[in-house]
């Protein structure tokens, strides 16, 4: 549970960072770490992985981009994206869509308090049930789901003040990737695709912020220290601080060409 959170925290966050220094040369484990933060603390999704991956991984991200590209297209979904895309950017998009939104909103009141308990009932179930977690993670683990539920309970998912935010986060978002069809996501280079990527990211954490999921908080108490390093192996000490609970995880590094990446990363290139 706890390399889930840290993963999640960490890959909701990163900056415009490489993984070496500015006399190229490479950083310390720890540091990788912190430029991957810092890189989606600033919706900086290159810097994000250039601190995460190899250099040989993000050129097979870009080929498998560029092969997605030439597939062939499906009509369908492409009429789907194209429409979807023309409901959220059209003029008066957000009056239009809390038309449709509130409706649903109604029907979910009654039963949501209901369905937070049954789902917490279920988390804290899972928690409890997991081998591989020793006491204390456990309890680390519960202490987070009961920081949820709260946010869930004092920020209302029924709220229609708060789906008329959110609505208009998602309109402004999908005017801001000025992608009419999936012919001009098609267009893009890896590069450029990446950057829409930015944009996905911000407004990511905008929604979640208006539910009372601040991410940039979040990543804002991230701290890493190198405890062991031998040669191109390296662990480091990663806390951070979610809905009220200090939480900490050991992460193992590896150091390929130079850069220090996660180990689950760069396992089959350092094998």
């Amino acid at each position: 549970m706890n390399k889930i959170l840290v993963t999640s925290a960490l890959c909701l966050a990163s900056a415009a960072t490489f993984a070496f220094n500015d006399a190229g040369r490479a950083v310390t484990p720890d540091r990788a770490i912190v430029a991957g933060v810092d890189a989606i603390r600033k919706n900086n999704l290159k810097g994000f992985l250039e601190a995460t991956f190899s250099r040989e991984q993000m050129r097979e991200m870009e080929q498998a981009w560029n092969t997605k590209r030439k597939t062939k297209s499906n009509p369908i979904e492409d009429a789907q994206f194209a429409e979807t895309m023309q409901m959220l950017t059209a003029p008066g998009a957000e009056a239009q869509l809390m038309a449709m939104v509130e409706p649903k909103l109604e029907e979910m009141r009654p039963q949501m308090g209901m369905l937070v308990g049954m789902m917490s009932g279920f988390a804290q179930s899972t928690v409890d049930q997991n081998a591989d977690l020793s006491s204390d993670e456990k309890k680390q683990a519960q202490q987070v789901l009961a920081g949820f539920v709260k946010a869930l309970q004092e920020n209302d998912l029924t709220s229609s003040d708060l789906a008329r935010k959110a609505v208009g986060i998602v309109c402004k978002t999908a005017r801001r990737l000025k992608l009419d069809s999936m012919d001009d996501v098609r267009a893009l280079d890896f590069r450029h695709a990446v950057y829409k990527g930015d944009v996905i990211l911000r407004g990511t954490k905008e929604l979640l912020a208006v539910y009372g999921f601040t991410v940039d908080k979040w990543l804002d108490s991230v701290k890493a220290e190198t405890i062991d390093e031998d040669g191109d192996e390296a662990v480091v000490r990663v806390s951070y601080e979610m809905f009220g609970v200090q939480q900490t995880v050991d992460t193992e590094m590896v150091r390929v060409d130079g850069r220090w990446i996660h180990k689950e990363n760069g396992a089959s290139e350092s094998d």
